[in-house]
């Protein structure tokens, strides 16, 4: 999903023109950027506690992690990125590719 919003969005309108799609498109594309790359961070903070707790505390990640709360906890995950994703494209920012923006870093 992450890589599929840069090479549907961001390639074409380097090589193309600044309007090769229209607003909705890209708001569309960046809404889903933004769930892809914060689904990756949060299911690596919770792959990181998970493996926390299965070295640190046995016990403990066989009671947060067994089938059922699993489950649960990838719910929860995805509940809390589409609140945030739906809640910045209504009154937040949208993130946008923009190709008139140069970079000034010196090389």
């Amino acid at each position: 999903m992450v890589l599929a919003a840069q090479l549907f969005v961001a390639v074409p309108i380097i090589y193309m023109a600044d309007k090769v799609f229209d607003d909705t498109f890209r708001k569309v594309m960046s809404v889903g950027d933004q769930i892809g790359y914060t689904l990756n961070l949060y299911f690596a903070i919770v792959l990181v506690f998970n493996r926390l707790l299965h070295m640190m505390f046995p016990k403990i990640k066989d009671f947060f992690f067994n089938n059922a709360r699993t489950y649960l906890i990838i719910i929860i995950v995805w509940i809390i990125i589409l609140i945030r994703a739906i809640g910045s494209a209504v009154f937040g920012c949208i993130k946008d590719f923009n190709v008139k923006c140069k970079s000034t870093i010196a090389a």
